[in-house]
This record gives C-alpha cells, sequence and structure tokens, in this order.
C-alpha cells in the first residue's frame, strides 16, 4: 500500500546539474490526479517524506527510493495477515507462536512510538498529537533536502542563490511557473533567496503567500474550460493513463476538498487541496477511527492500541509515520 506520505503532495522539479544528471520523480497529487507544485527528490511519500539521497562525485540522485516506506512496515503487515489466516492456526484455533510473536512486535513498537507522540503523557493520543508529530517528521525530512539542495545550487556558497543559479539547473513542469515562485518567496525583494525564503520556493505549502501564487497559477492552467471551477475531468486531466493512477483515491481526494458541495473545486478549494493539510487530518481520523472503540475520538494507548492492531496497521497514517526512519528519533525533531 502506498501511503498518505507515499503519494501525497506535489512534485516540480528535475534538477541538471553540470556534474551529472538528476532525474526527479513526478509524484501524484495527493493520491489521485498530479497536480505539481512542490520541487521533489523522489515520488515521496507530501505529503512529502522521501529518504535522505546520496551526494556522491558530485551528482545528487534526488530519484532514490525504497521500494516501500518502509521493510519493518511492509515485513509486519504481511506477516501479521498470514498470522491471522487457517494456514497459521493450529487445531484449538489459537495462532501460531510465529503469529503471537508478530504481534507483540508490532504492539510493541507502535505503543513505543505513542509515547512519544503522547505528549501530555495522558495515556491516549488526540488529534491534534498525531498532527503535531506528523508534522515534526515532515519538516525534518523537507528542511535536510533544503539545505542540500541549497548546497549543490549555491554557486558563490554565500547561503543564498539567485534566479539565476536556479534557472539555469532546474526546470519546472508546465503547470508550475519558476518566475512566480522566485518572486513570491523572495520576501524582502532583494533578488535573493535565503535559506528560509529558498525553502518556501522548495515547498509552496511552506509560506501561504508563495502557497497563494502557486495554487492561482495553477488553478489557471486546470481551468481549461475557464470557468473559474474545476472539475472533476478538469482536476484529474490526462493523468489516467499513468500507470499508478488511482480514479478512486483521486475522486476521493478532489470530493474531500468540494467543501460547498457544488460539484467542483473554487479557487479556495483547490489551494487548500495544494495544501494538503485537509489531507492529513482526514488520514488522522481514519486512524483513529479503525480502533476508537469508545468513540471518545481519542486511541487508548492501553486498550484500543493492542484489540485494535490489524486496523492501525491497514491505516495509511500509521504506515507513513509510525514506521518512519525518524519516527523514534523524536529528540531530533
Amino acid at each position: 500500500m502506498v501511503g498518505f506520505c507515499g503519494h501525497a503532495l506535489f512534485a516540480a522539479a528535475v534538477f541538471l546539474l553540470e556534474l551529472g544528471p538528476v532525474f526527479g520523480g513526478i509524484g501524484k497529487s495527493l493520491r489521485g490526479a498530479r497536480v505539481e507544485m512542490d520541487l521533489r527528490f523522489d515520488a515521496l511519500s507530501e505529503i512529502d517524506m522521501p529518504s535522505i539521497d546520496e551526494i556522491d562525485e558530485g551528482t545528487i540522485d534526488f530519484d532514490r527510493r525504497p521500494e516501500e516506506t518502509d521493510d519493518r512496515m511492509s515485513g509486519i503487515r504481511d506477516s501479521a495477515e498470514m498470522a491471522d489466516s487457517d494456514e497459521n492456526e493450529d487445531v484449538q484455533g489459537f495462532e501460531s507462536d510465529e503469529g503471537v510473536k508478530i504481534d507483540i512486535d508490532a504492539i510493541e513498537h507502535l505503543t513505543r512510538i505513542s509515547n512519544i507522540v503522547d505528549t501530555n503523557n495522558d495515556g491516549v493520543l488526540s488529534p491534534q498529537e498525531l498532527e503535531v508529530f506528523a508534522d515534526g517528521l515532515h519538516s525534518k525530512k523537507k528542511w535536510e533536502h533544503t539545505r542540500s539542495t541549497l548546497v549543490v545550487l549555491d554557486a558563490d556558497n554565500d547561503g543564498q542563490v539567485t534566479h539565476a543559479e536556479i534557472e539555469n539547473r532546474v526546470s519546472t513542469s508546465t503547470k508550475s511557473n519558476n518566475t512566480q515562485r522566485f518572486v513570491a518567496a523572495d520576501r524582502n525583494g532583494d533578488g535573493l533567496l535565503n535559506e528560509s525564503e529558498f525553502h518556501s520556493f522548495v515547498y509552496p505549502a511552506a509560506h501561504h503567500m508563495v502557497l497563494k501564487v502557486e495554487s492561482g497559477h495553477q488553478f489557471a492552467k486546470f481551468d481549461i474550460d475557464g470557468n473559474n471551477r474545476i472539475s472533476f475531468e478538469e482536476f484529474k486531466g490526462d493523468d489516467e493513463h499513468h500507470e499508478d493512477f488511482s480514479h478512486e483515491a483521486a475522486k476521493e481526494d478532489y470530493y474531500l476538498h468540494d467543501f460547498d458541495g457544488s460539484g467542483d473545486l473554487d479557487a479556495d478549494e483547490f489551494e487548500r487541496l495544494l495544501g494538503g493539510r485537509d489531507l492529513l487530518q482526514e488520514s488522522i481520523n481514519k486512524a483513529i477511527s479503525a480502533v476508537d472503540s469508545n468513540g471518545d475520538g481519542h486511541i487508548s494507548i492501553s486498550e484500543e492500541l493492542p484489540s485494535g492492531l490489524q486496523g492501525l496497521l491497514d491505516s495509511e497514517y500509521i504506515e507513513d509515520f509510525f514506521f518512519h526512519e525518524y519516527a523514534g528519533r523524536h529528540d531530533e525533531l
């Protein structure tokens, strides 16, 4: 399963460095149609969390990614499903020793991460705590990529980049405008992007003004008939021929952002779609509802987590964040 982080948010740029080609992967917008916005280094995980790529012999490979979000997650989930099957039950109908051990390992891992997420130590996970945890992982990974990219693009090593330094080494998709994004990110108007400004150029959702400029530009591109609305047909555009396109996922994400129920998206709704916040919250709500037996909108670490193990392992949020490479390194977030 490709999770929320495995395809959320957007990819937009391809780096062409003097010492070797670098191919930036094109990630799906959310889980459906491709809305190319963020400067991305692989097909991400928004909403966005690629592994740190190697800088070797002058070439940055921003396109390399693991086959799954995390081998541990894939192995635990697959093995847990196998342990649940009839083939793994003994004659009395109890789980095999292998299945029991797998469950214990998964519970121990989820409990350990849950105790990190539970910042007020009340024994339950709230939607707010899950959101803050995800944001921390997002932020750390994105900033690492911003800083490593800035080092490569900053020809004179002054900690800033000019438009020329970017223009000669970055190509953006037809649905993005390199110049508009640069101007919007250049908050002090000095013609240079410092680290913070470059970060918002790389990830427009990181700053509201850059997001507004970028979403306005892309809205005009998607609005083919010029009626100031984006229909679902316009939204999915020509992406249906892509092998990894999911019509159902695209439809779900599209209508999640149709807040007025009109059947299409206006400019504000489209901007919220690009921002990705609503999809993260929806992913959190699904994770909670999968195990929330008492309906309080929280996850009890000691009770609901063990009893709802399979529901959590099937959750995109849990896959993307509880099994993320930095999930256990909360002191560094």
